[in-house]
């Protein structure tokens, strides 16, 4: 498979939001969004504002895309990864420590830098896990990993995470598509990635379920002995 950018028509139309195929001839028709709903009797403000907000979110997931482009990792590329991911996992290990009893929290992460250190080192040069980095602009700002299963024909979005600087740009859910694109390329016929309930890992959920995912609620408890 070529580098996102190569592939970009294909993988832009496979994004879902909101609800939708995204095609080519909604793009080109979504600064008509508001007249069209004028004609089909939506004039309520509500609708009008939601109307420029899906014109200006579709604008930057392609302003942000037309500039990036996914390639596979390389083991130059280790720092840059794990320096992005320290910085985008920041704020979700604050909001486990909120959530989690200090106790257990301080014996599973006594250092968790270190430990998301050596989770990504460990990762990247796995021989069972395919890694590919988001690069814009010449910086990596994003990378994701995947494992197959062959048994289970089953895949699993391993590890992914967006330089915080460019969140909210729509990279995070183009690096999980086209990990995706690749699985189903692959033979697989399921997709599985896990994350946390807790709010810092609110924007990965939204993500997920804005790209097909469905949750199963599993219960998870921790007592320290």
């Amino acid at each position: 498979m070529g580098t996102f950018g190569v592939s970009w028509n294909r993988d832009f139309q496979e994004i879902n939001y909101p609800n939708k195929r995204t095609t080519e001839t909604q793009r080109s028709q979504c600064a008509l969004a508001v007249p069209r709903l004028e004609a089909t009797g939506a004039t309520q403000r509500n609708e009008e504002e939601r109307a420029f907000s899906l014109i200006f979110e579709y604008f930057f997931i392609w302003k942000s895309h037309m500039a990036m482009r996914i390639e596979p990792y390389e083991t130059h590329q280790l720092d840059a990864v794990i320096c992005l991911s320290l910085r985008a996992w920041t704020p979700v290990f604050d909001s486990i420590q909120k959530v989690m009893d200090f106790e257990v929290y301080r014996e599973f992460y006594p250092d968790w830098r270190v430990s998301q250190q050596n989770a990504v080192k460990g990762v990247c040069g796995a021989e069972d896990t395919n890694v590919w980095v988001a690069i814009n602009a010449d910086s990596i700002v994003g990378f994701v990993a995947v494992k197959l299963d062959s048994e289970t024909s089953m895949g699993e979005i391993y590890m992914v995470a967006v330089d915080p600087d460019f969140q909210g740009h729509g990279i995070g859910s183009a690096l999980t598509q086209f990990a995706l694109d690749w699985m189903k390329d692959a033979g697989m016929s399921v997709a599985m990635v896990e994350t946390g309930g807790d709010p810092g890992h609110a924007p990965a959920r939204h993500t997920y379920e804005k790209l097909g995912f469905r949750l199963l609620p599993i219960a998870r408890y921790f007592k320290k002995l």
